[in-house]
């Protein structure tokens, strides 16, 4: 049989997972906070989650060597000046063609 598609099974079309926000109760005596009071609590604690885990994300990262990247670095300046070298000489060409024809 035919593989299956994740539009033909399991929620269709909608989502499998609540896209929604419940908040709990909250107690009598406490009002409960507002949206902008919720979020501007947060963000001190999510920019540095997100510094955290900047850093262990950099961790994991594998810098080339010095030799490593004078090597990379002279390949790309070869590839590209003989990429420019195609490009001038293809324009070098189209130039005389076009001349031609304009001078007949």
């Amino acid at each position: 049989g035919r593989a299956s598609v994740s539009k033909t099974e399991g929620c269709g079309f909608k989502s499998c997972r609540a896209c929604f926000f419940f908040p709990s109760p909250s107690t009598p005596d406490t009002p409960p906070m507002t949206r902008s009071a919720t979020a501007a609590a947060g963000v001190p604690s999510r920019v540095l989650r997100f510094f955290r885990e900047v850093r262990t994300e950099l961790s994991k990262v594998t810098f080339p060597t010095r030799e490593e990247g004078i090597r990379l670095t002279t390949v790309v300046m070869l590839v590209t000046l003989a990429a420019a070298g195609c490009l001038y000489a293809l324009d070098l060409a189209f130039s005389y063609v076009i001349t031609w024809i304009i001078t007949l």
